[in-house]
């Protein structure tokens, strides 16, 4: 069982985490087809997005963000499948947002014993691929 409200500073600690504890308490925010705002934009979802709502990322003091695959959307046995990190770059940030990134508040892509198909990639990346504030997705497979 997940620890109530543990700061887990980094994603290679989540990792550690769902190895030992695959079923974490999870809260989903935003279920496919909601919109979600991203920047000044809100877009409609096409994956389940919420967080480990007892697992707390400083960088915002809110749950891990999750990013649940469309086809594989069971919330148990959750292994990370990616990583969709922050763009890190100040000097664009600045430019577009006036603001310095919000370092840290990467988004981890888990799914149901880990199985995620190309189509679920597809889509994913898809939907990222135009945001800037993102840097290209991280595939663990």
């Amino acid at each position: 069982m997940a620890n109530k409200n543990k700061i887990v500073k980094n994603i290679s600690d989540i990792f550690s985490l769902l190895e030992k504890d695959p079923n974490p308490k999870v809260y989903l925010d935003s279920p496919m087809g909601s919109k979600k705002g991203f920047g000044s934009k809100k877009r409609e979802l096409p994956f389940d997005y919420g967080e480990f709502s007892e697992w707390i990322n400083p960088a915002d003091g809110m749950g891990w963000d999750i990013i649940l695959p469309p086809s594989n959307r069971k919330q148990e046995n959750l292994l990370p499948v990616g990583v969709v990190k922050v763009n890190d770059d100040k000097k664009i940030w600045r430019e577009k947002a006036g603001e310095d990134p919000p370092t840290g508040n990467d988004k981890i892509i888990v799914a149901n014993n880990g199985n995620i198909n190309s189509s679920d990639i597809k889509i994913i990346e898809d939907f990222f691929s135009s945001m800037w504030q993102f840097k290209k997705i991280k595939w663990l497979k």
